[in-house]
C-alpha cells in the first residue's frame, strides 16, 4: 500500500479531486519530522496511529493528527446531503399536500430543523478514535537486551527501581563519554511504564555472583500494520454516524396530519 508523495514515502495515501488524505502507522517509529513539516506547510491533511491487538481484533491510537476543515466541510457537506435526500423522498407528497392547501408552513419549518439538528447531533457524535480503535489488533513483540555474557535463569514481571548511584565510561570507539548511565537506565524504565509498556526483569546467575541478579530486561512492544480497506472501513462508518434514520422520522410524524 505504500506510495510516494514528492520524496516521501507513504503508508496510505488517498488522492481526492484536489487534495490528499495521508495515513501513517506507527509501527516502529513516529512520522518523521521533514515529513510531518512538509505535509503541514502544503496543508495535507494526515493521521498518524498506533496499531495495537487484543483479543477483540483490532484498535487504533491517534499519536498525531491534522485535518485543516475536515470536519467542517464534513458537516456541511452532510447537512446539505440530507437536505438534498429529504426533498426528493418527500417531493410529491408535499406538492399534493400544498395543493389541498393543508400544509402548514410554520410546521415544514420546524420540520426541516428537525433533520437539521439530528444531522448536526449526529455530527457531534462522531467519535473518530473509537472507529480506529475497532478495526486494528494488538500484538506484542518482545524486545530482550541481556547484558554480555549473562546467563539467564528466568522472566520475571518489573514491578519498580531505586537509583543509587552513577558511573561514567567511554562508549563509540572512545569517541564520547557516556555519563551516569544507570541514571539513564533509571529514567528509562520509569519512563517506559508510565508509557504502559511491560517490562520483564531478565534473571541470571552465573559463577561469578554468588546470588541471581538481574542482567537485562525484556521489553514488550505494541506493533502491527494496517491495510487500506481497513481505513476505507473506518471512513465508510463516519459517513454512516452522520446519516439520518429516514423510518424514524416516519415513524414519529404519521400522526401529524402531515406527509411525514
Amino acid at each position: 500500500m505504500e506510495k510516494t508523495l514528492n520524496k516521501y514515502v507513504i503508508d496510505v495515501l488517498f488522492e481526492g479531486d484536489d487534495n490528499y488524505l495521508v495515513i501513517e502507522i506507527c509501527v516502529t517509529h513516529r512520522m518523521e519530522e521533514e515529513k510531518r513539516s512538509y505535509l503541514i506547510n502544503h496543508n495535507i491533511p494526515f493521521i498518524e496511529v498506533l496499531p495495537s491487538k487484543n483479543n477483540n481484533g483490532y484498535s487504533y491510537t491517534v499519536c498525531d493528527l491534522y485535518l485543516p476543515g475536515f470536519l467542517e466541510q464534513y458537516e456541511e457537506d452532510a447537512v446539505e446531503r440530507q437536505i438534498q435526500t429529504t426533498y426528493e423522498y418527500f417531493r410529491e407528497e408535499l406538492l399534493r399536500m400544498a395543493r389541498k392547501e393543508i400544509l402548514n408552513k410554520n410546521q415544514l419549518e420546524l420540520y426541516q430543523q428537525e433533520v437539521l439538528d439530528q444531522v448536526s447531533e449526529k455530527i457531534d457524535c462522531i467519535n473518530l478514535r473509537d472507529h480506529i480503535d475497532s478495526v486494528l489488533y494488538k500484538k506484542m513483540h518482545s524486545i530482550p537486551v541481556i547484558a554480555y555474557n549473562a546467563n539467564p535463569i528466568r522472566f520475571e514481571e518489573f514491578s519498580n527501581a531505586r537509583y543509587i548511584n552513577s558511573k561514567t565510561i567511554k562508549i563509540n570507539n572512545g569517541r564520547y563519554f557516556l555519563n551516569r548511565e544507570q541514571n539513564i537506565l533509571y529514567n528509562l524504565l520509569q519512563t517506559f511504564q508510565k508509557e504502559g509498556i511491560k517490562i520483564h526483569a531478565i534473571v541470571c546467575e552465573d559463577e561469578f555472583h554468588k546470588h541471581p541478579y538481574v542482567g537485562g530486561f525484556n521489553f514488550l512492544i505494541p506493533s502491527s500494520r494496517i491495510i487500506g480497506e481497513q481505513i476505507k472501513e473506518i471512513l465508510k462508518k463516519l459517513v454512516l454516524e452522520a446519516r439520518i434514520d429516514r423510518e424514524y422520522i416516519v415513524e414519529h410524524h404519521k400522526n401529524s396530519g402531515y406527509p411525514f
